[in-house]
């Protein structure tokens, strides 16, 4: 470990704070065998506070910040997002900022110690959600973009709002409602909100009678914001999303072929290119010990008295 630590640019533990001093990790002990080290420690809590101990993953951090409150739907029962945001947040924190570690290295010629917590990135992620709640009073929907929300057709669901007070008419003409359209009650937001009872029925039997096709063609020709409401297949199916080479697909090793998305401001990779799939567990070990200079022997000795594993099981 010691000959792997001398060479390496960064050092990442996940433990809760006090586990890698425990084992001998620490940021003083790692950065003693090597100067250079950029040391990333990322936890559920954080290194303070009264809950810094406690076992945290994205759920209960999705909990804790807010999020969930904030993820009420109309029956008012906080929901959790079965994406896994606050993790892949603080993946993407933990990254920008060894990446500047590693920049500032080059001009000073030393490492350094960063900390990150699942706390901090909900915190920062939803920095203008939670600001906007302080500044505001809450409310259920915002009166400028009413109506606005998912909506059933006939073969699927569709998500639109109508941004400028100026749609309204057209938008309620285009669904044959020209009377509510013309309702002078109705021009504004908040009269459309506060009178809501007189257009939402309507609305909604007029769209439900449309396809999703029918539908987004109107609201095409009316400028408006919308969009269908896609599963994750029909998102991978999408020419629009193959046009961008969102995904590219791999022949995974005991999986089969599966897609994976490409990284954003990255080179595209296709799935016709020669690339690397992500190593399975002990794939490189063998290779990695060599680099540092073990023999065969030293490594079947660490293989045998199960301290590394080689290969992939």
């Amino acid at each position: 470990m010691t000959n792997l630590l001398t060479t390496a640019d960064v050092f990442i533990e996940n433990f809760r704070p006090g586990v890698a001093e425990k084992l001998g990790f620490s940021y003083e002990e790692v950065s003693n065998l090597n100067e250079q080290i950029i040391y990333l420690s990322s936890s559920g809590w954080g290194h303070a506070g009264p809950f810094r101990q406690r076992p945290g993953t994205d759920t209960e951090l999705q909990a804790f910040s807010g999020f969930m409150a904030n993820n009420s739907g109309r029956d008012k029962i906080p929901n959790r997002s079965k994406v896994i945001w606050i993790d892949i947040a603080t993946a993407m924190y933990n990254t920008q900022a060894i990446q500047a570690a590693l920049w500032a290295r080059i001009h000073e010629g030393k490492g350094c110690y960063i900390q990150n917590s699942l706390l901090e990135s909900a915190a920062a992620f939803q920095s203008y959600t939670i600001l906007n709640t302080v500044l505001h009073e809450p409310q259920d929907t915002p009166y400028a973009r009413y109506p606005f929300g998912s909506f059933k057709c006939s073969d699927g669901y569709i998500h639109f709002s109508v941004s400028k007070d100026k749609q309204f008419t057209p938008f309620m003409n285009t669904l044959g409602l020209e009377e509510l359209g013309n309702d002078e009650r109705l021009q504004t937001g908040e009269g459309r909100y506060k009178n809501r009872a007189l257009i939402d029925q309507p609305m909604k039997d007029a769209i439900n009678g449309l396809t999703v096709d029918e539908f987004s063609a109107r609201l095409q020709k009316l400028d408006m914001l919308y969009e269908r409401i896609n599963d994750y297949q029909q998102f991978l199916d999408h020419e629009q999303t193959n046009a961008m080479e969102a995904f590219f697909w791999i022949d995974y090793p005991d999986v089969g072929r599966i897609p994976l998305a490409n990284i954003p401001t990255t080179e595209r990779l296709t799935s016709g290119s020669k690339h690397l799939s992500s190593p399975r567990l002990g794939e490189h070990t063998r290779d990695i010990l060599k680099e540092l200079n073990y023999s065969d022997s030293e490594i079947q000795r660490m293989e045998e008295d199960n301290h590394i594993l080689c290969d992939c099981p």
